[in-house]
């Protein structure tokens, strides 16, 4: 029988890239899903950069953002998304819906990847928003169930930075801070109508054509 050595990695991934492969959306989750989705059909390594961020600092997201700021947050993911990009063999890496308003890592993203952005008008923006909300509220209703506590359980808030979004103008300043990260892609493909499914399979067909 063949033995390996402690530590070794058979990488052998079914798509060809010289460089990191890095996804963005207006809604993290979703960022997420995709970037997941990908990594899986093609055998390529798969980084969730929140998640990253949380392991280091030992806190959630949201925790984060209540000691640190927004500003502590962007540090945050200043430094990790160098030490992601500097990994190898290239990979997925899955970002933070507003890491790319910070210009550093824009520039670092930009220059050192192959950006893939999912695209959405604001009112399908808004759509997407709400039915997130409706799934956490779900979420929470079926933990609390599980735990014979209250129904009325209150829900944690769809957003870190963000309060409670009723209508277009209340989420357009969320959108249009967002925007910048979409106009920068390397690759823009609509996500209205789309499943992550499908969204996956477009990112995979051109990275395949590449």
């Amino acid at each position: 029988m063949a033995t390996h050595r402690a530590g070794y990695y058979d990488y052998a991934p079914l798509v060809q890239v010289d460089r990191h492969v890095t996804l963005i959306s207006f809604l993290t989750s979703e960022t997420r899903a995709i970037a997941y989705r990908v990594a899986a059909l093609s055998g390529l390594r798969f980084v969730d950069l929140d998640r990253l961020i949380e392991h280091r600092s030992g806190s959630e997201i949201s925790t984060l953002v209540q000691h640190e700021g927004e500003s502590g947050l962007r540090q945050w993911e200043r430094d990790i998304l160098r030490e992601a990009l500097a990994d190898s063999p290239p990979g997925v890496i899955s970002l933070g819906d507003g890491c790319l308003i910070d210009p550093v890592s824009r520039e670092l993203v930009t220059q050192r990847t192959t950006l893939f952005g999912f695209d959405l008008d604001l009112p399908n923006c808004l759509w997407r928003v709400r039915d997130y909300e409706r799934r956490l509220l779900l979420q929470s209703s079926r933990e609390a169930a599980a735990r014979r506590a209250p129904v009325e359980v209150k829900t944690k808030p769809w957003h870190p930075l963000f309060g409670s979004v009723d209508d277009l103008d209340d989420l357009r300043p969320y959108y249009q801070q967002r925007r910048v990260g979409l106009d920068a892609a390397h690759r823009l493909l609509s996500a209205r109508g789309q499943s992550v499914e499908r969204l996956a399979e477009q990112t995979l067909e051109i990275l395949e054509a590449r």
